[in-house]
């Protein structure tokens, strides 16, 4: 497996609102060192100022995001 410690979250959310308390949940229990995977960019977010938001508060915490069909978002030099 390539995410042997992985815990999967699937959340169901209708196209009106992008309410999401699980992934919510999920980014405040995630600590430096952890990774997000999402399969494509849209399930992560869904405009570009929240994109970016998340994406600076997680590297601000040490957390990586992968979007599988993109590749991976972290604080190294290629990231």
């Amino acid at each position: 497996q390539i995410y042997p410690d992985a815990e999967i979250i699937a959340e169901t959310i209708g196209t009106e609102k992008f309410v999401r308390p699980l992934f919510n949940k999920m980014v405040e229990k995630c600590e430096e060192g952890d990774m997000i995977v999402c399969t494509k960019l849209d399930r992560f977010c869904r405009s570009i100022g929240e994109g970016v938001r998340l994406v600076d508060e997680l590297l601000s915490k040490g957390i990586a995001i992968h979007i599988l069909n993109m590749g991976i978002i972290d604080d190294s030099e290629t990231g």
